[in-house]
């Protein structure tokens, strides 16, 4: 019996298989529906307003403190000198219930220069705790760049190295959750509060640097 190979039937194969590679690689866990939010910039420095915004947010934007430009699905943020103190993209994801999931690719880049008292850089927020504004995933620049999630270090040596990273925060457990490249590494309370939204780019200032986010998605459940 002779076997018949078709073009079309290959080339359907072939697509059958990249749609079931790329949802393997997308959300963690099952039940979970994308979402598309509208978003808006926000940025500020030393002895300028505390936020300025730009809404809906633009695809590059510059000044003489910062930066951010979206092309192709990849996010930079750049601190362009100390002064610097905001660059970061807010979601319009407002939200009181339900399971929240955020991905995207981390990449942080090794500080050209910073002020004596840097330690850190936030670059994704859970925004709206109770016992302060928000939960806060940061790069530190402890051990050529540590990555911490309210505390506790999840990963070290991060300057230069991309990252898959899922935050999911449960609203009814009141949990969240961070994944790197698949795998958990942090799972505790959520700080609290009743509303909350996500923010991600670079917040905290005296340092020169940037940060790139890469295939940024949210989901719902």
């Amino acid at each position: 019996m002779k076997t018949i190979h078709s073009a079309a039937g290959t080339t359907w194969l072939a697509s059958v298989l990249l749609i079931t590679a790329t949802a393997a690689n997308a959300q963690i866990g099952s039940g979970w529906t994308q979402q598309n939010y509208s978003e808006r910039l926000e940025y500020h420095h030393s002895g300028g307003p505390e936020i300025e915004t730009i809404s809906p947010a633009p695809s590059s934007f510059s000044d003489a403190y910062i930066s951010y430009k979206n092309s192709g699905g990849v996010r930079t943020f750049t601190f362009k000198n100390t002064t610097a103190g905001r660059v970061e993209i807010r979601v319009n994801n407002d939200y009181t219930s339900g399971q929240h999931q955020f991905e995207g690719y981390l990449n942080f880049s090794k500080p050209s220069s910073e002020l004596s008292d840097y330690q850190d850089t936030i670059v994704n927020q859970d925004f709206g705790a109770a016992t302060h504004a928000a939960w806060k995933l940061e790069v530190n620049k402890s051990s050529n760049g540590s990555l911490t999630a309210e505390g506790p270090t999840i990963a070290t040596g991060v300057y230069g190295q991309t990252l898959r990273v899922n935050v999911i925060h449960n609203m009814s457990t009141h949990r969240i959750q961070v994944y790197l490249n698949g795998s958990k590494k942090y799972d505790m309370a959520d700080q609290g509060g009743s509303s909350h939204y996500t923010k991600f780019g670079m917040y905290g200032g005296h340092v020169v640097t940037h940060d790139t986010w890469k295939n940024v998605k949210y989901f719902t459940k």
